[in-house]
């Protein structure tokens, strides 16, 4: 189960904070493991100067990513120009695993607005949260030889015969979330927001984190993320601690209270939890607050309501943030239009962009709904790069 078909069921229970999507959710491998919980090595201090050199080169670094991270972002960079004009009256077929889902909606609704300003057609399907519907959905939509098609979060090897087909019929197929050969990527880096979300943990600990981490068995882009973590800190702190985590991703109400809990008993040092999303944030809190643990803090993905709330709380030290879904959704009609009108060589690397929110930078925007102001004028933007603009 990758972490987009999971967070689409814990998302009808969480409201998204309208200006933010899952970036982050937003991560990629999976780990073969079970659901409790296991520690990864952990490095041994140096002693002496050379430990308060080491742990200054850290703070440095931290400070200097998390500076980095928090800056205004930009569209992704184009490729090939386009002329969306050309496209004007073609079909678009939009084909989600569920497209009601709280995710999905926006990003959909997102894809149809950018259809509309280049006057083209979009047929949706929806899976309604069951794969084999939804991979038959995609058989409908490349028996209709459409201009393109959206495939949202359906994994590519399970539709591999179908995206085959696809090639075959030369219909471009943009994938969000999951990745294939055969699919151009509409998807966070995964690998950033782990690395990201740990120079924030160190930089907040001043490279003094002793940390665990929690992924889903099973939510790969989860595993990845947490990963990227881990290397991350490996990297720049050889004096702090991680320990990894699994849980079972079905059960998060069942599991992860207790496991949370236990894991604090074990390592009463830990100062920083690493999430597997901002969903299941009720849950560290609670054992955290069981444990009298209020030096604990949280550093997590998406930017939904519940993490906005435990940032403004105290709660939590960062969040990583994607544009709305509505921006993704224009973006992903830019890498479609330029697969169209360009072919397949003409794709980009598809990464949406990602931020870092801390409580400074939440505090000091005006909107909290809105987390990416600088994109405020998205839409012309696309416009202008599709020779569009009135």
């Amino acid at each position: 189960m990758t972490l987009y078909r999971f967070l689409l069921r814990r998302s009808r229970r969480n409201r998204l904070a309208s200006g933010c999507a899952v970036a982050a959710g937003l991560m990629l491998l999976c780990a073969a493991c079970s659901s409790a919980s296991s520690t990864s090595g952990t490095a041994t201090a140096a002693s002496g100067s050379s430990t308060s050199a080491s742990t200054s080169n850290c703070v440095q670094q931290a400070d200097a990513a998390v500076s980095q991270a928090t800056a205004p972002v930009s569209l992704p960079p184009s490729t090939g120009a386009v002329t969306g004009s050309k496209v004007a009256g073609k079909t678009f077929w939009w084909v989600g695993l569920d497209n009601g889902n709280a995710i999905a909606a926006p990003e959909l609704a997102g894809f149809q607005a950018a259809a509309a300003a280049l006057k083209v057609r979009v047929v949706t399907f929806d899976g309604k949260g069951n794969i084999a519907t939804a991979i038959q959905g995609l058989s409908t939509a490349i028996a209709a030889k459409p201009a393109g098609i959206v495939i949202w979060a359906i994994d590519n090897a399970e539709a591999n015969t179908e995206l085959e087909q696809a090639k075959a019929d030369h219909i471009p197929v943009v994938s969000m979330y999951e990745l294939g050969s055969l699919t151009a990527p509409v998807t966070p880096n995964n690998t950033s927001v782990g690395q990201i979300r740990a120079d924030v943990a160190l930089a907040y600990t001043k490279c003094k984190m002793q940390a665990i981490t929690f992924a889903g068995v099973g939510l790969t882009a989860a595993q990845i993320s947490a990963a990227a973590f881990t290397k991350q800190t490996d990297a720049l702190c050889g004096s702090c601690v991680v320990h990894a985590a699994t849980y079972d991703a079905t059960d998060p109400a069942g599991v992860l209270p207790e496991q949370t809990s236990n894991l604090l008993a074990r390592y009463p040092n830990t100062n920083i939890i690493y999430t597997s999303s901002d969903a299941e944030n009720e849950y560290y809190l609670s054992a955290i607050r069981s444990h009298g643990a209020t030096s604990v803090k949280l550093v997590g993905q998406p930017a939904i309501a519940a993490g906005i709330e435990a940032m403004e709380n105290g709660q939590e030290i960062g969040d990583v943030a994607s544009p709305s879904g509505s921006f993704i959704g224009w973006q992903t009609m830019d890498q479609l239009l330029h697969m169209w009108q360009n072919g397949t060589s003409d794709q980009y690397d598809g990464t949406v962009p990602i931020k870092l929110i801390t409580p400074t930078t939440l505090a000091a925007l005006s909107n909290k709904s809105n987390l990416f102001p600088e994109l405020n004028a998205y839409q012309s933007a696309f416009e202008k790069r599709w020779n569009i603009a009135s």
